[in-house]
């Protein structure tokens, strides 16, 4: 399905549930969200819902009967509408899940009878990761760099940092390697920074005016002098296997004092 065909779909639900004096919010993630929103993809197989409240068994079963009819006169998938982001999330985060949702106010689909929200980002970010480490087929990096990309955007162009990533759903934890590889691969794809704080202060992955490919074609010109100048040094020296190894740090020197004397960050 393209984004034509659902939200010509969307509307004739929207009208139907006008005609009934209804209007009716949904949370919306998984797939639609690349194609409808992001606008990264140019088809989804379904939208998958979070219902903001319970509905009475009127308004619902008017839902249904209207998302059918929509079904058959659009000639969509049997499932387009469907709740499995509702079963998938955890019970104890139902409710805040649907409160971050609703605060995000990222609307994307609004018409007389029928408002649909974007599912909270940095949730809908946490459980893409989860399922990758996990080494699920249902999620790749590209989703997570475009919920990473909406979450930048959003916050008008400054980057993530890890704390607050890590902050939001506690519960739900992230590696900071796969942090690292998502981070990497945001830069990949868009040549600016989408994440901070992710061990920066320690492996330099990053350099102000520097892109990705620039970084490593830096780093690999200064380990070719390093070990040209290494191979000079041998080669001119005989006695070289005769030096004293230099002392080793003392016992009171902790990690803390290292990183100082080498100009470092703790």
């Amino acid at each position: 399905m393209d984004a034509e065909e659902i939200t010509q779909a969307l509307e004739y639900v929207s009208r139907d549930l006008r005609r009934k004096n209804l209007h009716v919010h949904l949370i919306v993630g998984g797939c639609s969200l690349p194609c409808l929103l992001y606008k990264t993809k140019p088809t989804c197989t379904s939208l998958s819902i979070l219902l903001v409240s319970e509905l009475t068994p009127k308004t619902m079963t008017t839902l249904t009967r209207s998302v059918q009819r929509a079904q058959k006169l659009f000639n969509l998938n049997t499932n387009w509408v469907n709740t499995t982001l509702g079963r998938s999330v955890p019970e104890d985060l139902r409710e805040i899940v649907v409160e971050r949702s609703l605060l995000q106010n990222d609307i994307f689909f609004s018409s007389e009878g029928l408002t649909l929200f974007a599912l909270d980002h940095c949730y809908a970010l946490k459980s893409t990761l989860d399922k990758l480490s996990r080494g699920s087929w249902d999620a790749s990096f590209d989703d997570a760099v475009d919920i990473l990309r909406r979450l930048v955007y959003i916050s008008r162009g400054k980057p993530m940092t890890r704390g607050y990533i890590r902050r939001c759903y506690p519960s739900m934890e992230v590696t900071d390697n796969m942090l690292l590889r998502l981070k990497a691969e945001y830069e990949r794809q868009h040549g600016h920074r989408g994440m901070v704080g992710v061990n920066d202060e320690y492996i330099r992955w990053n350099r102000d005016g520097l892109k990705w490919s620039e970084e490593i074609e830096e780093y690999g010109r200064e380990l070719g002098i390093s070990i040209s100048r290494s191979t000079s040094a041998a080669s001119s020296r005989s006695d070289w296997e005769d030096k004293p190894l230099p002392d080793p740090p003392s016992e009171e020197e902790d990690i803390a004092a290292i990183f100082a004397k080498k100009g470092g960050f703790i």
